[in-house]
């Protein structure tokens, strides 16, 4: 607030205040001042943050203007494009999110987009190409969770367990979750891995009563 007391246009002060707001919940505040840094500085950055407070919102319609304003800045950042492929996939529109998750990559490889293009790859059954960027996001980030179980998933699916079990192990190695112990369980049951099955089904139900929210 003292940056912008003392030059009231100065729009990465706008932009860091924002942030702030959306700190203690005041989404409302943090809004305008979104607003403001845009109108005052354009950049990929501040669009994609604005376009996300604004889907929170509910005003999707606005969201995408303000990702559409970020791409007419010539795709200079991803974040814009894996917010609006993000709202996309919640919306069940599995296509369109992959050419923006494929842009998004394309500008700058990171694991959560190549998370988020194989979660829609695979909701589109295209399994080997879902495969191969779930692999790209554990190798550009091992110690995402998120990837691990995905890949995962994707290989249950293809029915290949043996890779299953790994990964969901790797995936509980990170962060321990009731539903990851569950599927793993799942599928050393499928495996014929009775007695290890029971194990994990015994730690899903440990965890669950240990951390409820752990799910």
């Amino acid at each position: 607030r003292r940056a912008l007391k003392a030059d009231p246009d100065h729009s990465r002060a706008h932009n860091n205040l924002a942030l702030a707001l959306l700190e203690l919940g005041n989404f409302t505040e943090a809004l305008r001042h979104l607003q403001q840094s845009a109108q005052l500085e354009p950049r990929c950055e501040v669009f994609a943050d604005l376009g996300l407070l604004q889907d929170q919102l509910g005003r999707e319609d606005l969201a995408r203007e303000s990702y559409e304003k970020a791409f007419a800045l010539g795709d200079i950042c991803p974040q814009p494009r894996m917010n609006l492929a993000s709202m996309l996939m919640e919306d069940g529109a599995y296509e369109e999110a992959v050419l923006h998750y494929r842009k998004a990559v394309a500008i700058k490889p990171g694991a959560q987009a190549y998370t988020g293009l194989g979660f829609a790859l695979d909701q589109l059954g295209q399994s080997d190409e879902a495969t191969a960027a779930h692999e790209s996001a554990v190798a550009l980030d091992p110690q995402l969770e998120q990837a691990h179980r995905n890949l995962a998933l994707n290989h249950a699916r293809k029915n290949q367990l043996e890779k299953a079990v790994v990964s969901y192990q790797r995936a509980i190695a990170l962060n321990p979750r009731v539903s990851t112990y569950y599927s793993l369980a799942g599928v050393l049951r499928a495996l014929g891995r009775e007695k290890e099955a029971e194990i994990e089904y015994d730690n899903a139900r440990a965890l669950s009563k240990r951390q409820p929210q752990a799910s």
